[in-house]
């Protein structure tokens, strides 16, 4: 591992000693602990995708929000190639 100092690694509106605190605080977890903090982050970027998409396409159904979520987790060639979801026609 490199050894950056956390005033460089981290948000510049982060105080440099609370962003070490933050450092030390994952250095100390667990790789439950890290994997149950990542799981909780990826839920909650998904809940603000789908909102963004119900947001932009209030009629879409339950089917055509996952189609949508899944151009923004895949891109939309792969879309396209396993489920037929054209970017182009549909939008995303």
């Amino acid at each position: 591992m490199t050894n950056v100092s956390p005033s460089i690694a981290g948000p510049s509106d982060t105080d440099p000693a609370i962003r070490r605190m933050q450092i030390e605080r994952w250095r100390a977890m667990t790789i439950e602990e890290k994997f149950a903090k990542i799981t909780v982050l990826n839920e909650m970027v998904e809940a603000m995708a789908v909102a963004g998409i119900r947001s932009c396409h209030p009629q879409a159904d339950a089917d055509e929000v996952k189609m949508r979520l899944g151009v923004i987790r895949f891109g939309p060639d792969l879309m396209r190639r396993a489920f037929g979801w054209d970017v182009e026609l549909h939008g995303h």
